[in-house]
């Protein structure tokens, strides 16, 4: 399009452009400037030599005249489209044969745009390589057919399917000739087709569709499974399922959400549904051989099944997932790789890449695997606990599968509960600091685990973390968290925990309970009775350390209000001296006053309770303590 609108070209795009349209089979335009001519070279905008005359290849010309040459234009003997020496090598001396077609071909006025002088004779033109041109590649240019681009997962294979041919009925025929039958009728399904295009291919589509629905039927009736079945149903099974899924559509996009996000649905799960039901049929049943099996499936064959089980589709995935676990269950001799495998992808899910789908089926699989181990649990086992499940409560998309991460976490407790005060750590570790919801079911879970240990004495390790977080609980403004983690207080272990350890526990709790009661910050009246609650329980528990923790606390609030005095005083010495300053003069409006800070629990909204408000928060009346705080704050309102 630059030639035919008069722009000069590089001597590189000149041979692109004459291999694109040598391809095309389009004239080439007889009029291109030969590279090392002063007209290649000059720089744009710079007057040439003489005017250049530009053919379009569209207007027909006579084949036998020559276009004339310019007055002003300067030829030579060699091709006016000569290529660089260092892009093609130099091409072989041309047969008589050539010799009489090129110059035929020079006559015809489509190589040559000016006659070369009588007295040297024209040379044959050199051929142009044929050069790929950006990504497009050069089979696709020699065969003029651009690629076609693969778009969505349906498309399975790049191929031209062939014309298929009805098939009788498997129990239609003699019995002798029903192993054949099935056998081509395997092969038959093994032909995939794009079904993207609803109108390509429909006898064919429909033929495949009663071929899978009658060996879905020969197989569901526990026929005899012949070695010949096993390695063309296996390649059935790996022509239809296996293929590349396409990447998500927005990977910087927030996780899937199967609550409020539509499923992106498979267009070939019509027949894909009835290869997974025969393949079930095959490998569930009663003459399947796991030992034949393993022959013709490679270790690749559950890698594949595993990218699958990615699928966007959710039938799809339940579907793949109904067929591992039926061959975890038949194929024992396989049940190690296929835990290596389902491992691998939990990690990469975890480390790499959080694009996976496929995590919640994985862990219903584990579910039913952990179920299964024998106690005392292999070391195997537990070091696969640690460094594959415990690892999912970091990913940002927990909520997709963190059900069925629960159940594999308190099945693998009920066999080895020693490894409590790992799963309290690991959660301890990845703790929400914005997410609320996440916060309670987290707590919701610590209180699950605490539950199977046998004995608090085993929580020894991690006890003073837990309730430092149980207390950062308390301190939350989601009162669905605060009023959790005060009913943990509640629970027989915790209670014994506080009781073992009350001089270590209770200064942990009291600060954050005190503080919520005595100054009234939270919103909701349930929450602050709540802590009242609390509070009489840990003064029943233990009262020495109740009173301890009382008294410290009270010279801690002392402190901190002698600081903020001094801190004000200082304050109000810097601003006198900024006033006593000409240049505050100057200042447009003045100077601002400061905002006074109140200090800490000193303000008539969050005054201290005295000892008689104090002796009915314990004894559970909370009216009084409503009537008591009004009389101290001098409010006689009702």
């Amino acid at each position: 399009q630059d030639t035919l609108k008069g722009t000069r070209l590089s001597g590189s795009e000149q041979i692109e452009k004459h291999a694109l349209m040598s391809a095309k089979k389009v004239p080439v335009p007889s009029s291109l400037p030969r590279q090392g001519s002063a007209s290649s070279l000059h720089a744009p905008g710079t007057p040439t030599s003489g005017p250049s005359r530009v053919v379009n290849p569209r207007t027909p010309s006579n084949a036998n005249q020559s276009p004339s040459p310019s007055p002003n234009t300067t030829t030579s003997g060699s091709s006016l489209l000569t290529p660089r020496k260092s892009l093609v090598k130099k091409p072989p001396a041309a047969s008589p044969s050539a010799s009489s077609s090129s110059s035929s071909s020079s006559s015809s006025g489509t190589s040559t745009a000016a006659a070369a002088p009588a007295s040297t004779p024209a040379p044959a033109p050199t051929p142009v390589p044929k050069l790929s041109l950006g990504l497009i590649k050069t089979s696709s240019l020699d065969r003029g057919v651009r690629r076609e681009k693969i778009s969505g997962s349906s498309r399975f294979k790049h191929v031209k399917a062939a014309e298929l041919t009805k098939l009788p009925d498997i129990m239609e025929v003699l019995p002798k000739d029903r192993p054949g039958l099935v056998i081509e009728k395997l092969r038959q399904c093994s032909y995939v087709f794009d079904f993207t295009d609803a109108l390509s291919d429909v006898r064919s589509k429909d033929i495949k569709r009663l071929a899978l629905n009658d060996l879905r039927n020969f197989f569901s009736k526990d026929q005899v499974l012949l070695e010949e079945y096993y390695p063309e149903m296996v390649k059935m099974f790996s022509s239809n399922v296996f293929r590349v899924l396409p990447p998500p559509e927005d990977p910087n996009a927030a996780e899937f959400d199967p609550e409020e996000d539509d499923p992106i649905f498979e267009p070939a799960f019509p027949h894909l549904e009835i290869v997974y039901s025969v393949f079930q049929y095959f490998v569930g049943a009663k003459e399947f051989q796991a030992s034949v099996m393993k022959k013709y499936i490679s270790p690749k064959f559950f890698d594949h099944l595993c990218e699958v089980l990615g699928s966007s589709d959710p039938r799809e995935r339940d579907m793949a997932k109904n067929v591992l676990h039926r061959m975890y269950s038949s194929c024992s001799a396989m049940r190690q790789h296929m835990r290596q495998i389902f491992s691998n992808t939990i990690l990469r899910y975890v480390y790499e890449q959080e694009s996976y789908q496929g995590i919640a089926e994985i862990l219903e699989i584990l579910v039913s695997i952990i179920n299964g181990y024998q106690t005392p649990v292999k070391t195997e086992h537990v070091a696969t606990f640690r460094t594959v499940l415990l690892p999912l409560f970091k990913c940002k998309s927990i909520g997709v599968y963190f059900a069925q991460l629960c159940i594999c976490v308190m099945q693998f407790l009920e066999k080895d509960p020693s490894e409590a005060p790992k799963v309290i750590e690991t959660l301890l570790k990845y703790w929400p600091r914005h997410s609320s919801m996440k916060e309670f079911t987290f707590l919701n879970l610590i209180e699950d685990v605490l539950d199977l240990s046998k004995e608090p004495i085993q929580f020894l390790p991690v006890h003073v973390a837990l309730f430092k977080q149980i207390a950062a609980s308390m301190a939350s403004q989601h009162f669905q968290v605060v009023e959790r983690s005060l009913h943990m207080l509640n629970n027989p272990k915790i209670m014994e925990l506080v009781k073992n350890n009350a001089t270590v526990l209770v200064p942990l709790l009291f600060p954050v309970m005190y503080r919520r009661v005595n100054t009234q910050m939270h919103w909701s009246r349930g929450v602050i009775t709540a802590f009242i609650h609390a509070l009489k329980f840990l003064s029943e528990a233990c009262p020495d350390v109740f009173e301890e923790s009382t008294r410290s606390y009270k010279g801690l609030l002392q402190t901190e209000r002698k600081q903020s005095r001094e801190q004000e005083e200082r304050w109000r010495q810097i601003e006198a001296l900024a006033r006593k300053n000409p240049a505050s003069k100057t200042v447009p409006g003045g100077l601002v006053p400061r905002v006074v800070r109140p200090p800490p629990d000193a303000s008539p909204v969050n005054s201290v309770l005295d000892e008689s408000a104090l002796l009915c928060m314990f004894a559970g009346d909370t009216l009084s303590l409503g009537v008591r705080r009004r009389s101290v704050l001098g409010l006689n309102t009702p």
